[in-house]
């Protein structure tokens, strides 16, 4: 009867029990929908007969990076491409509200709206030689502002912010590349 019971108990443990992943937090989520606004989990496992009817929802809260390439005029209305990078995670503290409010799917959706907005904002006030040269830091600083006033919003938690690549507007590129067709055939004719 004690084996019986042991088994019994030991059963009903293992199936009473969750677990949220190394570099994840967890939301907790009734059966009935509604998440635990008063809790998150840390990664370990979690036991309790709530379990039996309960889920978890886990959310990746490491450190990520998101490039994303934007066309804009630059302040000589010329259009310049340039790549934006923005190191970010999710606050492992606020996972429950996300879930809640925002939902997985949405989340990455408004980080890239937010950044996107952000650079709009800024870039548009350079030229593309500012941006390649002596103002990227000034730019980088100012979209930083921005992001670090509008991120945790939706509860993210700003890391940093670059601008990984500045292209050359084609007409100026086609100018340079005429003038060194030029240059080659004057050398050559003189």
């Amino acid at each position: 009867m004690k084996k019986l019971l042991l088994v019994l108990i030991t059963s009903l443990s293992l199936l009473n029990c969750t677990n949220v992943d190394s570099g994840h937090t967890g939301a907790g989520v009734s059966w009935g929908g509604k998440t635990e606004m008063n809790k998150v989990y840390p990664e370990g496992m979690y036991w309790g007969l709530n379990w039996i009817t309960d889920d978890m929802e886990q959310y990746d809260t490491r450190q990520k990076t998101m490039k994303e390439k934007y066309e804009f005029n630059d302040k000589n209305t010329m259009l310049t491409r340039v790549e934006v990078a923005l190191d970010y995670s999710l606050d492992a503290s606020k996972v429950n509200f996300i879930h809640s409010k925002i939902g997985r799917e949405n989340t990455d959706i408004k980080i890239q709206k937010t950044l996107q907005s952000a650079a709009k904002e800024v870039i548009p006030q350079y030229s593309a030689s500012e941006l390649n040269l002596a103002k990227r830091e000034e730019v980088e600083r100012k979209i930083t502002s921005i992001l670090r006033r509008e991120l945790p919003e939706i509860y993210v938690t700003f890391g940093r912010v670059q601008l990984t690549d500045v292209d050359i507007p084609k007409p100026i590129s086609d100018a340079a590349e005429l003038a060194a067709k030029q240059d080659e055939l004057n050398r050559v004719a003189g």
